[in-house]
């Protein structure tokens, strides 16, 4: 019972009766005349009492065991850790934190374990892991001889444009051996995943299109000879923060960090220290967007029982402060592990065994009661083709700090269209859109220093392909920010009936009015027989940078065209 998934509890009435029986500390385990019980009774019914919230009574035979059994015994470390444990369990229980938890429902969980959830930034696709019977039973044979189950798969789903999460795809780089989800890059394109290698060990596998290149081995100095199990890449790629139980650490596993240097190798591994890592096991590592908060699982610290999800927060000076328990009943007397937070750090996503469940382990959803404030932009792009056009292949954007001059380049995901950039506040950012090496949009914003997070979205509209005299493609395109306001009012002063067209908000309008315009055409008329005329007008049409720009194309008798602007 103590070693199940959903019976755990049912353990304590078999133990109790072992207990009237009695033990006996030179209990002998294959003796036919044997009718006492091991003294390792003692540290089990205390484990059951501690799953079952009797905590008094778990910690009276934790201690129970401790007594009779000599310090070099094999469970004597977890007992000690168990009285620890219970007494944070009566502090941390007592002061419920009221999260409100939302099963992520049967497309994403199945009755089989799903878990380890990997969140994009822009919360819009979630990688995970799963031991499900494959739909085309390709694994169906294929056992893990320690569980009797199927081996660690990775699958993906993503939301459709009303938010609903799609059926599952399996991910073409699994194998017959357990592959797991760790983490996944802000622009959703690199995985790091876990592999049952060497031991254990840390891959990664890049999108390309819409396959997964097959996953090469991340370098020393984070890949070693020891047991590598998790991993967190800050949002710049130039640090990772990653699980390993090798020589060096304080016991089991720690949590470690490496930087890349100028010669893009990796630092040496640097111990993430005491305020961080204890003698018991820490793993399932993640870092928040803006780098100011670690969350991870420990075995240690003021664990309420098994692994707990503990937050630390990084000061001015870069150092990490005291890890905090994030709260009963999320933590329980059970493993907790794999926590991971959405970019503007108000939810987050885990994975439990819960009653209610569909199966061994869920992925749940969570509002965090107290979110920590996160101080970034996050750039939400999309490029959308021409109606019957598939998006160009060769296709890329640059962001730029204008004052650095630094440059980032993104790939749209081709199956939507759809880019994400983080991006420090107190700049302003170029944004420039390139097709087979030509510029088909620019766009500028600011982000100001006084803002908490903030989302910038902005969509490309490719309008329908022209060949030029030389022979090459060009498209036209036009830009615009979603939130720009759709409705525009102004309150004339005296004897003023004019709205100065140099208005930042009046060109917002405009340019809104006019991207409504377009879409509508193309959304409304794209399938009547008059569409490809109106495309083959609009073609003929450039429009100023703003006003006049709600745009009317009028089809003459001899099917000529007239533009009419307002």
């Amino acid at each position: 019972h103590l070693q199940s998934f959903d019976q755990k509890t049912g353990a304590l009435p078999f133990l109790k009766l072992a207990e009237e029986i009695g033990t006996d500390a030179k209990y002998d385990p294959i003796s036919p005349q044997e009718k006492k019980s091991p003294i390792t009774l003692y540290f089990y019914l205390g484990k059951a009492y501690h799953l079952n919230y009797n905590l008094d009574k778990a910690k009276l035979y934790y201690e129970k065991f401790t007594e009779v059994a000599p310090s070099k015994h094999f469970l004597f470390a977890d007992a000690v850790l168990g009285v620890q444990q219970v007494g944070h369990a009566k502090v941390i229980t007592a002061a419920p934190v009221p999260f409100n938890i939302t099963n992520l429902g049967d497309t994403i969980n199945s009755p089989y374990p799903d878990y380890s959830p990997v969140i994009s930034i822009d919360e819009n696709s979630i990688f995970y892991t799963s031991r499900r019977l494959r739909t085309d039973s390709s694994n169906l044979s294929i056992l893990d001889r320690n569980t009797g189950g199927y081996y660690d798969d990775i699958y993906v789903s993503y939301k459709d444009r009303k938010g609903n999460w799609q059926i599952p795809e399996l991910l073409n780089i699994n194998s017959d051996i357990h592959t797991a989800t760790m983490n996944v890059a802000p622009n959703g394109q690199t995985l790091y995943i876990y592999r049952d290698e060497e031991g254990g060990s840390i891959f990664e596998s890049s999108l390309v299109g819409e396959t997964w290149t097959a996953p090469v081995k991340l370098p020393t100095p984070i890949n070693s000879s020891a047991w590598e199990t998790h991993l967190a890449a800050a949002v710049d790629g130039e640090t990772v923060y990653f699980v390993s139980d090798r020589k060096g650490g304080f016991g089991g596993r720690d949590i470690w960090r490496s930087k890349k240097l100028p010669n893009d190798t990796w630092s040496e591994a640097y111990n993430m220290g005491a305020s961080l890592n204890t003698q018991y096991e820490e793993d399932a590592v993640f870092i928040s967007p803006d780098e100011n908060t670690l969350y991870f699982s420990s075995q240690g610290h003021t664990s309420i029982g098994g692994f707990d999800v503990f937050s630390s927060k990084k000061d001015a000076e870069g150092n990490w402060g005291e890890p905090e328990n994030i709260g009963y009943p999320i933590n329980t007397a059970d493993d907790d592990v794999f926590f991971v937070t959405s970019a503007d750090g108000k939810r987050a996503y885990f994975s439990s065994f819960r009653k209610e469940g569909y199966g061994e382990k869920d992925i749940y959803l969570l509002d965090l009661p107290e979110p920590q404030e996160v101080k970034l932009a996050l750039l939400k792009g999309v490029i959308i083709p021409a109606p019957g056009d598939e998006l160009p292949k060769d296709i890329s954007v640059a962001v730029t700090n204008k004052e650095t001059m630094e440059t980032s380049f993104y790939t749209p995901r081709a199956r939507d269209g759809s880019f994400v950039a983080i991006l420090p506040p107190c700049f302003d950012y170029n944004v420039e859109y390139f097709i087979n090496g030509n510029t088909a949009g620019t766009d500028s914003f600011s982000v100001d220093c006084e803002s908490s997070y903030r989302e910038i979205k902005k969509t490309l509209l490719l309008n329908p392909v022209l060949v030029g005299d030389d022979g090459k493609t060009v498209f036209v395109s036009t830009t615009t920010e979603d939130n720009n306001p759709a409705t525009f009012k102004n309150f004339f002063g005296y004897n003023a009936n004019e709205v100065a067209l140099e208005e930042e908000i009046f060109r917002s309008f405009i340019k809104n009015l006019k991207i409504k315009a377009e879409m509508f055409l193309r959304e409304h008329l794209k399938y009547t027989p008059l569409y490809s005329i109106i495309k083959r007008c609009y073609k003929y049409f450039t429009f100023p940078s703003y006003a006049p720009g709600f745009v009317l194309i009028r089809l003459n008798p001899s099917l000529s065209c007239t533009l009419i602007l307002f």
